[in-house]
């Protein structure tokens, strides 16, 4: 699968994709409570997509892999996540809302990882570029269902469907694409591998932090006196940066290198934590979380070039499914968990402390991991970021 239109359409599911999660993940909780979703049922569906990721996803990679279906994987899943989000734009009961809640979690799932998959089909080099669209879909839906929200009352699911409309239309358009060649050595069996482990932990743990730290940044802010727009200003900064980083990423990974490139962003966020325990003026504040477009579009950038890498084409939809499973996945479960429960005991100047530790911890474990493994492809598959 190659040429503009190949490239027009990962485009346009990159920033589709994101739109959704921009449209839905911030003003989910909101939209429960509006409804009065408490208790285990609000808890359930807070988790349900970060489970979804962990359960569903690899599955998905593995069929993408093993039988060449990931545009058929990619149809099915934004096909079953539209249903729920159609779903959830009704006042359902328990039972509904929980199916609904169900469908639409499972369904998007493996999109994330099967969109990256096929973007580094087309030309790993490029995947920050292709990226840095889900990263302007992310800012432009967050922000437009934001004010639509506030001036008009209607639920933010509304996004959720259109998005997922998009998602599915450019899923469809799809040219087909080469199979990947398999090795006859077995050498493309998947395993978790030590470097591939070192790569997860590490990666999860930076994640989850960056999960907790943006959850509850809008608490933090304002048990310092600050205004929730100040919370908006500092996210879009954010953001900014980060699709300037993945535009970018096309000249500036080959020379840093992805290994280089990871530990720095992992080390790097110890900083910006630390930075967050002292900042009080709003455009310190702002600068600060402008440095989320390093800790994680570098981050991510590199996470998925070195999966990449270890992985090989025949194991490419796997290698990124366990990504994300791990990351976006357990990491994101771990963020939100542990941050909403460490701050309901102490503040959010102790949750950004104790991030500061976790993040020197997960950059040890990565410098000291990936020293110790062996990250060369397997005979045979040669190197997708090469």
């Amino acid at each position: 699968m190659t040429g503009a239109r190949a490239v027009i359409l990962l485009q346009g599911l990159f920033f589709a994709s994101f739109a959704v999660l921009g449209g839905t993940v911030p003003f989910l909780a909101g939209a429960l409570q509006e409804r009065g979703v408490t208790g285990a049922t609000f808890v359930f569906v807070m988790a349900a997509l970060p489970l979804g990721r962990m359960l569903i996803g690899p599955w998905a990679g593995q069929v993408a892999d093993t039988r060449g279906w990931a545009r058929g994987a990619l149809r099915a899943g934004a096909g079953l996540a539209l249903l729920g989000a159609v779903g959830l734009l009704f006042d359902l009961g328990t039972g509904p809302l929980i199916a609904a809640v169900v469908a639409f979690s499972l369904g998007f799932a493996p999109v994330g990882p099967l969109v990256d998959s096929l973007a580094l089909a087309i030309s790993a080099e490029r995947y920050g570029a292709l990226r840095g669209w889900g990263s302007a879909g992310y800012l432009v839906a967050s922000f437009g269902v934001g004010w639509w929200v506030d001036l008009t009352g209607g639920s933010p699911f509304w996004a959720a469907a259109f998005g997922l409309v998009s998602v599915l239309i450019c899923a469809l358009a799809l040219p087909p694409s080469q199979p990947a060649p398999r090795a006859t050595d077995g050498s493309d069996t998947f395993r978790l591998e030590p470097f591939l482990v070192v790569l997860l932990l590490a990666g999860g743990l930076h994640f989850a932090v960056h999960v907790a730290c943006s959850a509850l940044l809008d608490v933090h802010l304002r048990s310092i006196g600050l205004a929730s727009r100040w919370t908006g200003t500092a996210i879009a900064a954010g953001v900014v940066v980060e699709i300037g980083v993945m535009t970018r990423a096309t000249a500036l990974l080959p020379r840093i290198g992805p290994r280089r490139a990871f530990l720095g962003a992992l080390f790097l966020a110890a900083v910006r934590w630390a930075a967050m325990t002292q900042v009080r003026h709003p455009w310190a504040v702002v600068a600060v979380q402008a440095m989320h477009g390093l800790t994680f579009g570098v981050f991510w950038v590199a996470a998925v070039a070195l999966v990449d890498e270890w992985a090989g084409p025949s194991r490419r939809a796997r290698g990124q499914a366990a990504l994300s499973g791990a990351v976006a996945g357990g990491g994101a479960l771990l963020g939100v968990a542990g941050g909403s429960a460490l701050v309901e005991a102490t503040d959010t100047t102790t949750l950004f402390a104790l991030g500061t530790v976790v993040a020197l911890v997960a950059g040890t474990l990565a410098a000291v991991g990936l020293a110790l493994t062996d990250s060369t492809p397997k005979a045979g598959e040669g190197s997708a970021s090469a």
